[in-house]
């Protein structure tokens, strides 16, 4: 890594694609091939670990999630959610979509969440048991959610071009609108809950006043609005969640 110079390399001898990206943990790489393979290699070395194919899992384009000693991942053309075990792939699990599943699940504070080409975003739990479901009207391809402060974004893709919000733990829909667009007059721009930001900001770590003054230009909230939120804002927060969990900047629209 120092140098840049190749530790190793590997291909597959069947010919099989790596389309996703591999993730790193416990000193190994979990890999998901297009053939329906996942391969466990030591890190240091390259050295396969363990292997297995899963039936009717093709076109594997999601990258593994490592969490709870499983690895989740998108089975492609199987539409399922698979989960294995870390240890030696032994299938513990699969989660039926009724479309493929080409993004990467993403876990939060004990739930998984991942979408599918059907358009809908699922969470479940660590046992592949449906929590909540959200029908999008858009094509979820290998784009995945993002988690932060109790929320969950998803940008649905194909002929919807909004960006979702959602309360992580129940899927209720906070607002969506395209980022990209500059607001329809009159509008204030996409959608939001405020009642749910005063509930958020009630939450936060001390940096509420950059938060809140990150998002003010994104909805163009009006001068009332941005008084009463600042004075929400201005109480002694109550540090509940971790500072990791409440950025100091929108997830989105930077730079």
């Amino acid at each position: 890594a120092a140098t840049g110079a190749t530790g190793w390399q590997r291909s597959d001898p069947e010919g099989a694609r790596f389309d996703a990206s591999p993730t790193f943990a416990h000193g190994r790489l979990y890999c998901a091939l297009s053939s329906g393979r996942v391969l466990c290699l030591a890190a240091a070395t390259g050295r396969v670990l363990w292997e297995r194919t899963y039936p009717e899992a093709r076109e594997l384009m999601s990258s593994v999630l490592v969490t709870n000693g499983m690895l989740v991942f998108g089975g492609g053309s199987s539409k399922e959610i698979i989960a294995v075990s870390e240890q030696d792939g032994a299938e513990l699990w699969r989660h039926p979509t009724g479309q493929s599943v080409y993004s990467s699940p993403r876990e939060y504070r004990g739930l998984i969440y991942c979408g599918n080409s059907n358009g809908d975003y699922v969470c479940l739990d660590l046992n592949g048991n449906l929590v909540w479901q959200y029908g999008t009207a858009g094509i979820v391809g290998i784009s995945s959610a993002e988690t932060r402060f109790g929320l969950i974004y998803g940008f649905p893709g194909g002929f919807n071009f909004d960006l979702h919000c959602w309360k992580a733990v129940d899927g209720s829909l906070l607002w969506k609108g395209n980022p990209a667009a500059p607001p329809l007059p009159g509008t204030g721009g996409p959608d939001i809950d405020q009642a749910f930001l005063q509930e958020v900001l009630s939450q936060a770590p001390a940096d509420r006043q950059a938060f809140l003054q990150a998002w003010s230009g994104v909805y163009q909230f009006s001068a009332e609005d941005l008084q009463a939120y600042q004075q929400i804002a201005a109480y002694d927060p109550d540090p509940s969640l971790p500072p990791d969990d409440f950025p100091s900047q929108p997830p989105f629209i930077q730079g």
